[in-house]
């Protein structure tokens, strides 16, 4: 994932990050993650190692670094897929 999450103070500097994959959704329209995901980030290209994006980052339960809740302590994210029905509709919407 690059992007540009909220860094304490601004959303400048690029970040870049490796995700653990755990699971795609029974629907196959999201993808969920284990990383660190922060505000400013959704939106953000999920894509492997030749550069072949998979999905958008959405989600995440620890945004500004410092939810002490369980989906927050494990850093649980998501995004969404561009297979199945949202990768048509990416598709069929691209300009």
């Amino acid at each position: 994932m690059w992007g540009y999450p909220f860094d304490g103070k601004y959303y400048e500097k690029r970040y870049y990050n490796r995700a653990l994959f755990i699971m795609r959704t029974l629907n196959q329209t999201e993808f969920v993650l284990k990383d660190k995901f922060r505000a400013g980030a959704s939106g953000s290209p999920l894509f492997d190692s030749k550069l072949r994006v998979y999905g958008l980052r959405t989600y995440g339960y620890d945004l500004y670094g410092g939810d002490d809740t369980r989906l927050g302590k494990v850093e649980y994210s998501g995004a969404e897929s561009l297979y199945g029905y949202t990768g048509r509709f990416v598709r069929n919407h691209m300009y």
